[in-house]
């Protein structure tokens, strides 16, 4: 939130340092982002050079068709001479000035008398946004009558203000307007807190405000309160230039008049106000009722809303004509013809309001308020203080007859400090007197009973102060957490240690940087063209995802099923920033939906996974070469040393993917169960990621994994006989895998077998048949205990051939 200084000083006086007043804020549970100052920074050296000026007199440049050569009086002897580029004035305006030497915003040097395509301006008219007081630039300052001609600017218009930037938290709904923030700083000073502005203005109207609108309530559990007051010759047209100024400094656009006058009051007391073209309410009446099934409204920004029966509208004998609490309907819209207005001052129950918030993707400032929470108490006397201004600024007169309708208004909840309490629970000298006086300054109007001091909470404190704790936290907060004692908490002997999981994690993302990946961390949010992009099959189960609700935009839609496209879009990245060898790896959730979608009860499960992408060389350009190409074997090797890492086994068997290369795509398992895939990326997958070359890919189900390592590792003694080396060459069909082999040789090489691999692989139907592959197989013997024989070996390895024809239908070539 932001909070104009000056407009804070309507309410309290500060006199301390505005580090300080920071200081104290936070303390006090208020986040202060920042400080921020706009207009003309250093006033007193500015002091005399910003005037109020009085336009005498005008004409054409005569060297230039856009400009005006003026002369205007500044309070001295003779008028000054000044060019200027705006059309929006005439002669006798009221003007601000900037002579020779002023210091304007966001400049380093000082105005100087400058020549203008050939006459002299000796001075400079201002704009609204030259002074930084809004973002106004269509034409020059014009003041109403009545400054001295002459005068110090600085003495009637702000020409700094300094801006406080708040962050809010969420159970302080209170804080959100500058009256909030006043009575907070009035605590913390332990200064006098001005009265709330408002003050009812006499009605000169001469009919009711029954004649005008009637009001209803049909949904008093939605609507609490409704108050309507009607305004006749009304002027729509610009607010005054302190008020427009304001809003600006508070990041609300200055409209008009009336328009700006609701905001005003919003940001001033925190409860939102809606005006009505009187003469644009159907039927004369104003309902708070639920939307009918189908029912359409279009907006003040323009868009056309389907509405549903759980909304909460406001709603004219045609229609709706407003979404109540979030945004009026452009039916009743305030325009520039505007003579009656109806101001509406009502109270909304939040929870309807963060539904219908959600259902329609729309939120305002006002809707932010009635989130948080309004006090219904306020709403009658922001109302009062929105009619005050429409008569001082829009001419307006108030019509007699004002109608407040509402159910018996939420009462004030009595609480009990008991004695002690406070000193017992914050760990610092508090006594009774001393929290007293804290609860009385901040409204809680307190006074002494048995055992303690009771309270009645204030109206605007209702929603978070209803226990006794609260009023623990009221007094700590106020009479200064700082002054807590410093002292080093107890603990009894230990540490914490990491699970299993943790740590084989950990293991993990070791071996992935040291084989030369980096780590990622992506957005687990992710939209339905990514997961179009990497071409998932139909009926692929990683399709289904859980959809958010309310997402920020259609690209943050879904919770991904899968690492690999959000990795893809990250090396996509570093590749058109000029980095052509990219691996990267994470080990993140995915989001798996149960069988019956999402619900309160049934939540989905988050696997932890790993994925990984490999484009161009392994480690990158090197001084003796490039690493290694990332292509499926790069891939495969990485995985292998994971296994080797965690001491398993994970098999890769060939598995075809739509979304990898025909060949090039492998399924990983652990002990039989699937946890993974293996391979090289389809090009024209790739090409919808805008990649080129080979993508390596791999993506491990860690949770299938953990189950597999074991706990406790094995010694094994290293051998201290020389192994054994003989080498087979067997032909079997092409479809016969390389893993199926090496398994057969495995299980059937007895105990002397150490080791068994492929090393080679031959193709050439003219020599071998059709349809036929060579595979060579290196067989390693070793024994613990004793030198192997050539002999020994064979007997081995003739029952592994054996094996390899029974199971396989394989040949040994000669």
């Amino acid at each position: 939130m932001k909070v104009p200084l000056s407009w804070l000083r309507d309410y309290v006086a500060i006199d301390v340092p505005l580090d300080v007043l920071a200081a104290k804020l936070v303390l006090s549970g208020l986040e202060v982002d920042r400080v921020v100052r706009r207009g003309a920074l250093d006033v007193g050296a500015n002091h005399g050079f910003f005037r109020i000026g009085q336009v005498v007199e005008f004409g054409k440049h005569p060297n230039a068709d856009r400009l005006r050569l003026c002369r205007v009086d500044v309070g001295e002897l003779e008028p000054r001479q000044i060019v200027c580029g705006a059309a929006n004035f005439q002669a006798g305006d009221t003007v601000v000035v900037a002579l020779p030497g002023a210091v304007l915003p966001g400049a380093s040097d000082p105005l100087r008398r400058a020549k203008l395509r050939g006459e002299t301006s000796d001075g400079m008219m201002l704009s609204e946004r030259e002074l930084q007081l809004s973002d106004e630039h269509d034409g020059i300052i014009r003041l109403a009558g009545g400054y001295e001609i002459g005068s110090p600017a600085g003495d009637h218009l702000a020409l700094a203000e300094t801006i406080l930037e708040l962050e809010v938290t969420s159970n302080r709904a209170d804080l959100l307007s500058i009256y909030g923030i006043a009575r907070e700083v009035a605590t913390l000073l332990d200064v006098e807190l001005a009265p709330m502005p408002g003050v009812e203005p006499p009605a000169t109207g001469t009919r009711s405000t029954r004649d005008v609108v009637r009001i209803a309530i049909d949904d008093p559990d939605r609507c609490l309160r409704f108050t309507a007051r009607a305004f006749d010759d009304v002027v729509v047209g610009p607010s005054p230039l302190r008020l427009r100024q304001r809003l600006a400094a508070a990041g609300m656009r200055p409209i008009s008049n009336v328009v700006d006058i609701t905001n005003y009051v919003m940001i001033g007391l925190g409860s939102p106000l809606h005006a009505y073209d009187a003469a644009r309410i159907r039927g004369g009446e104003l309902t708070a009722r639920r939307a009918r099934d189908g029912e359409t409204i279009t907006t003040l920004d323009g868009k056309d809303r389907v509405l549903t029966p759980a909304m909460l509208v406001i709603a004219d004998a045609a229609g709706p004509s407003g979404i109540a609490g979030i945004m009026g309907g452009e039916g009743s819209e305030i325009a520039e013809a505007t003579t009656t207005v109806v101001l509406e001052a009502a109270n909304f129950a939040r929870s309807g309001i963060q539904d219908t918030c959600r259902a329609l993707a729309l939120r305002t400032d006002g809707a932010g308020r009635w989130m948080r929470g309004v006090d219904p108490h306020v709403a009658n006397q922001a109302g009062a203080w929105g009619a005050e201004l429409l008569v001082a600024h829009a001419g307006a007169a108030l019509l007699p007859d004002a109608v407040d309708l509402h159910a018996a208004l939420p009462r004030r909840e009595r609480v009990v400090l008991r004695t002690g309490r406070a000193e017992a629970i914050l760990g610092m000298p508090v006594d009774d007197p001393t929290a007293l006086g804290i609860l009385a300054r901040l409204g809680y109007e307190p006074h002494v009973v048995d055992g303690g001091v009771s309270v009645t909470v204030p109206t605007w404190r209702a929603l978070d102060t209803t226990r006794e704790i609260d009023l623990v936290e009221e007094v700590g907060r106020v009479h200064g957490l700082e002054l807590l004692p410093a002292t080093i908490p107890t603990r009894s002997d230990g540490g914490g240690s990491l699970t299993a999981a943790q740590a084989m994690r950990r293991a993990i993302e070791d071996v992935l940087a040291g084989a030369g990946l980096h780590e990622a961390y992506t957005v687990s949010l992710v939209d339905q063209a990514s997961v179009d992009a990497y071409g998932l099959a139909a009926a692929d189960a990683r399709r289904t995802m859980v959809a958010l609700a309310n997402p920020l935009s259609p690209d943050f839609a879904y919770l991904r099923r899968t690492l690999i496209p959000s990795l893809l879009h990250a090396v996509r990245t570093n590749r058109a920033a000029g980095r052509t060898d990219v691996a990267l790896f994470e080990i993140a959730h995915l989001y798996v939906p149960p069988p019956g979608g999402v619900t309160v009860e049934q939540l989905a499960s988050e696997p932890w996974t790993l994925g990984a992408v490999l484009t161009g060389h392994l480690g990158g350009e090197r001084w003796n070469g490039s690493g290694l190409p990332c292509d499926i074997f790069t891939a495969k090797g990485v995985l292998e040393a994971i296994g080797g890492r965690l001491g398993i086994h994970l098999e890769v068997t060939t598995d075809p993917q739509p979304m990898l290369h025909p060949g090039r795509s492998a399924a990983i398992s652990v002990n039989g169960v699937r946890c993974g895939l293996l391979g090289e990326l389809h090009p024209t997958v790739a090409a919808r990621f805008e990649l080129a070359g080979r993508v390596a890919v791999l993506e491990l189900d860690l949770e299938a994994v953990a189950g597999a390592v074991g706990q406790r590792f094995s010694y094994v003694a290293v051998p201290e006989h020389p192994p054994v080396r003989q080498d087979v060459a067997m032909l079997v069909a092409d479809d016969v895998a390389a893993a199926d082999l090496i398994a057969t040789v495995k299980a059937s090489g007895g105990p002397l077998l150490a080791s068994a691999s492929v090393f080679d692989v031959f193709r050439d139907p003219a020599r071998l048949g059709a349809g036929k592959v060579s595979l060579a197989v290196r067989l390693v013997f070793q024994a613990p205990d004793r030198t192997l024989t050539e002999e020994e070996a064979t007997v081995a390895r003739t029952a592994i051939v054996a094996a390899l024809s029974d199971e396989h239908g394989a040949t040994l070539r000669g």
